[in-house]
């Protein structure tokens, strides 16, 4: 296994976390992507490593830390877009929602009830006996239909109501 391919199955610890054992992943120690070099944190800012020969090398040297730089610098990245990426996503489930909304809306609209009809219908869609369901395969507005979660409910004549059994 090489030593991208460790550090892919290792689990980030911040340096002030570190514990003897623990293993350190350096970057830029030869010409290829990733991690290309590890070494055991000893503790007091020492580890072991692989290098010629195997020996202790203390990793606040300047050196160490630039290879350790390059790291953090890609943790502090990748959080960043992360960070960005689940904001889009809540925005985009609050867009979702509206739409599921007023798709809501112009089913009930177009179901023309009388007060008791849609009295029941609000009561059971907040009861969660009734869920509103909308189509995914079609582009049509009005494609939502609303269906009960219990057994034995009337359909409502003039709305798309169904049962769920």
């Amino acid at each position: 296994m090489t030593a991208d391919g460790l550090r892919g199955v290792c689990t980030y610890v911040s340096p002030e976390e570190a514990k003897p054992g623990d293993l350190i992943f350096f970057q830029g120690t030869y010409n290829t992507s990733g991690a290309s070099h590890v070494g055991i944190y000893v503790g007091n800012n020492m580890m072991i490593h692989c290098g010629d020969p195997i020996h202790y090398s203390n990793i606040s040297t300047s050196y160490w830390q630039q290879k350790i730089k390059k790291y953090l610098d890609e943790i502090a990245k990748t959080e960043k877009k992360i960070a960005d990426l689940q904001q889009y996503l809540r925005g985009v489930q609050a867009a979702l929602k509206q739409e599921e909304d007023n798709e809501m809306i112009r089913c009930i609209r177009g179901m023309k009830m009388d007060n008791d009809q849609l009295y029941d219908l609000l009561d059971g869609i907040q009861s969660g006996k009734v869920k509103f369901q909308v189509s995914r395969e079609s582009n049509d507005e009005g494609s939502g239909s609303f269906v009960f979660t219990e057994e034995n409910k009337e359909e409502y004549q003039n709305g798309e109501m169904e049962e769920n059994e």
